[in-house]
């Protein structure tokens, strides 16, 4: 009886013992392989018999396993569901090409590594990318982005957070290099990024992030559109810009900055003096926030965008050849003057919430969308004066919800609209020469305002000259001003011509 009971025991305990092996088994990490020479199968997933497709890898991978991929070159969308690592053979020949097709990989799982790989030929849509990031605390690393349609790589959510970045090639993607969209904690570092067709990265609404040690040829950093009481607490340290430092400081004051920087970023800087710089050949090269009293003179680049920078002046500038020339949002007090603005895809200058401006002795030609933009409502008590607006295709000047303003002295000539006035009242626009403009005045429920002594080549100036509008909900009902006294003879209006 008792040798019956012990036999027993033991078997239980054996028992135990294999359904406790068999269970470990189950939870060990496994490497699972990918390679697209295997075409007739069997696809396990094994060393011998890998799957063909790296989403069939993925899809029979779990949390903690590492899917490997031979070099090849494999024409799939992939979707990373799980925590895995994915590591590509070589990064130069393992290549996974979208086929215009979407996003290459969407990585919606957290504790994602990826390395290793070419990440091709993505669609042109905005939010379609080489690498697609909607989760945390991933890895990416070694890789080669380059030649999509959309962005190289993009992290959107609500407050993505702990991702890396780092050591890869990011190139000749048509949109952004890497881009960001309320992200946090997120390191960006010892990249290669180059001729990416909008900025090499982009952080907008993003902090807490680390940029270091990065190479940007003919891209550059773009903190994006910059609000009221956002915080600006990134660390961006020892980057390059075309071979040249990408100046970032914070909290500054009393600085020079004189000649030889790639790009420059301040903020909550004061009494800054940028002179001698060129940087000619990617998009954002000065960006200020909250840098008042700052002096902008002789450089010549692409593009100053400042956010609550009173007091500061700009001139005496080129700024050619950019999307935008100058953007001013939410500053009050400052002179732009003696500038050449001109050739820029949107507008030459663009205003935001600012007043007391005085832009005066410029010359601002030839920018695809318009010369001068007061583009939202607050753009009040501003001077434009002694300026060359000239062969702006859509408008040379354009006042939106913007009043008492003094335009005077200025020469509008082959603009598309001279002037445009919306909903702009109490203006004063007074001795300006309009010459072969394809229409001279725009008017949309504006009242109010003082035309007075401004020469039309298509009035003799013998009576008033009536200025033809529109005004009600829908533009249907005829309006008219006057100009009162037109000037028979066109100014002499310099502005400032030399280059």
């Amino acid at each position: 009886m008792k040798k019956s009971i012990c036999l027993i025991v033991v078997i239980f305990l054996l028992s135990l013992s294999f359904y406790g092996i068999v269970a470990d088994e189950s939870t060990l990490q496994k490497t699972i392989y990918v390679d697209d020479d295997n075409t007739e199968g069997p696809w396990e997933g094994t060393l011998e018999h890998p799957f063909q497709k790296i989403q069939d890898g993925i899809d029979n991978a779990s949390d903690g396993d590492t899917v490997f991929v031979y070099s090849g070159v494999y024409r799939e969308n992939v979707v990373v569901d799980k925590s895995i690592t994915l590591q590509g053979e070589d990064r130069y020949t393992t290549i996974i090409d979208g086929g215009e097709n979407g996003y290459v990989i969407y990585v919606k799982a957290d504790g994602v590594n990826i390395s290793g790989f070419t990440v091709k030929n993505n669609s042109s849509e905005w939010e379609d990318t080489g690498i697609f990031i909607q989760s945390n605390n991933n890895t990416y690393t070694n890789n080669i982005i380059r030649n999509n349609g959309g962005q190289g790589i993009y992290l959107i959510g609500d407050s993505i957070t702990n991702n890396t970045i780092s050591n890869n090639i990011i190139i000749n993607n048509s949109k952004n290099g890497i881009w960001t969209y309320h992200t946090y904690d997120t390191i960006i570092k010892d990249n290669k990024l180059a001729n990416n067709g909008g900025n090499g990265i982009g952080l907008v609404a993003s902090n807490n992030n680390i940029i270091i040690n990065n190479e940007l040829i003919h891209d550059s950093l773009d903190l994006g559109r910059l609000d009221h009481g956002n915080p600006i607490n990134n660390i961006v340290s020892n980057n390059t810009v075309n071979g040249k430092p990408l100046i970032y400081l914070k909290n500054e004051s009393n600085i020079l900055i004189d000649g030889d920087a790639g790009q420059i970023i301040l903020i909550d800087c004061k009494n800054v003096v940028i002179r001698n710089q060129t940087m000619e050949e990617f998009g954002v090269t000065i960006t200020m926030v909250n840098c008042p009293q700052s002096l902008i003179n002789n450089n010549s680049f692409k593009y100053i965008g400042m956010f609550s920078c009173e007091e500061s002046t700009i001139r005496g500038n080129v700024i050619k050849d950019g999307n935008y020339g100058i953007s001013i949002d939410c500053g009050d007090y400052i002179t732009i003057k003696e500038n050449n603005i001109t050739n820029h895809k949107s507008r030459g200058i663009y205003i935001d919430d600012s007043s007391h401006l005085s832009i005066i002795n410029n010359s601002i030609t030839n920018n695809d969308n318009i010369g001068i933009d007061f583009a939202w409502m607050h753009c009040n008590l501003n001077t434009i004066s002694g300026n060359i607006i000239s062969g702006n295709k859509d408008a040379g000047l354009w006042l939106s919800l913007s009043s008492y303003n003094t335009i005077e002295g200025n020469d509008f000539r082959n603009n598309g609209f001279a002037i445009h006035l919306g909903e702009s009242d109490r203006n004063d626009i007074i001795g300006n020469n309009f010459i072969s403009n394809e229409k001279h005045v725009d008017l949309s429920n504006t009242f109010s305002n003082i035309w007075l002594g401004n020469y039309w080549d298509n009035w003799p100036g013998l009576i008033p000259k009536p200025i033809f509008g529109r005004i009600g909900i829908f533009g249907f009902i005829p309006w008219i001003n006057f100009d009162w006294h037109p000037a028979k003879e066109p100014y002499d209006i310099p502005g400032h011509l030399s280059c």
